[in-house]
């Protein structure tokens, strides 16, 4: 799930994100983000040490802003293809806890440690004089809930631990990346007039000031649209996990468990209507 590597005359270069291989409309968005961002990328990768030195300053002394933006793309790509990874997982789970396990937390746990143990070992207290797996209580089961399953307790779990809150400057970088146009910026770099044109019935027209002043309008709501739809993808995952950590874990869910494979599926038909988050 890294950003793709690049190997280009005895060096390499992170500046792109590794794209989604996911066919979904939520896969289709997260590309869209990153074709949005890939620019923003190319700016804040590190090229060199000399390229985080401040003039004058000890060694030590960096950018740290630049470094900031730049683990925030890379934290925000991570947490994308994981969003992909998981909800995929989640669905697999779900059916099989719902069908294979006709819904039953009991069945489901002991059979999940029946198989854990066969695999990998157990403790002494885990079998029976004769080598058989003992059998076990219902506070040993929890460890092996679908719940636990769902939701593992593990601080490097990406998907799990993020917060929308943790998306938001990632989600900035969106807007802002609205506001970026190349041919403007060399305008002004080089202090040279590069016409724009528009395609109508088949002939190249010349943009006006007021066509261009449009576009640029046209894309700035865009790029505020597709943040705002993606604080409230995350918004609704979050929803979701907590949700599933507050089940309680001696019971078998039925309902919730009935109903959560649809809202899996919405997410990933983008059925989501975008929460005001920027302006």
């Amino acid at each position: 799930m890294e950003s793709k590597i690049i190997k280009t005359n005895n060096h390499v270069s992170c500046e792109f994100f590794r794209r989604v291989d996911d066919s979904t409309d939520l896969g289709k968005f997260f590309n869209i983000i990153f074709d949005k961002l890939n620019i923003v990328r190319m700016i804040y990768c590190p090229q060199s040490y000399e390229s985080l030195r401040i003039e004058g300053e000890e060694p030590g002394n960096v950018k740290t802003a630049l470094a900031d933006v730049f683990y925030d793309l890379c934290l925000g790509e991570l947490y994308l293809h994981g969003v992909i990874k998981n909800l995929n997982r989640w669905q697999e789970l779900i059916n099989e806890y719902n069908v294979g396990f006709v819904s039953s937390w009991k069945y489901y746990a002991i059979s999940k440690r029946t198989d854990a143990i066969n695999e990998y070992g157990g403790d002494e207290s885990d079998y029976n004089e004769d080598g058989s797996v003992r059998p076990a209580g219902d506070d040993d089961l929890i460890s092996y809930s679908i719940i636990k399953y769902l939701v593992p307790d593990d601080r490097r779990d990406i998907f799990v631990t993020t917060r929308t809150g943790d998306l938001f400057r990632f989600a900035e970088l969106i807007t802002a990346s609205g506001k970026f146009d190349v041919t403007d910026a060399i305008r002004k770099c080089f202090k040279v007039k590069i016409p724009s044109y528009r395609s109508e019935n088949g002939e190249m027209i010349e943009n006006t000031f007021a066509d261009e002043l449009i576009y640029r309008i046209e894309k700035e709501d865009s790029a505020v649209l597709i943040a705002n739809t993606l604080m409230t993808v995350c918004n609704e995952i979050r929803r979701m996990i907590n949700e599933v950590k507050r089940l309680d874990k001696k019971s078998d869910n039925k309902e919730f468990f009935s109903r959560l494979p649809y809202r899996i599926r919405d997410i990933f038909d983008l059925k989501v209507e975008p929460c005001n988050f920027f302006e």
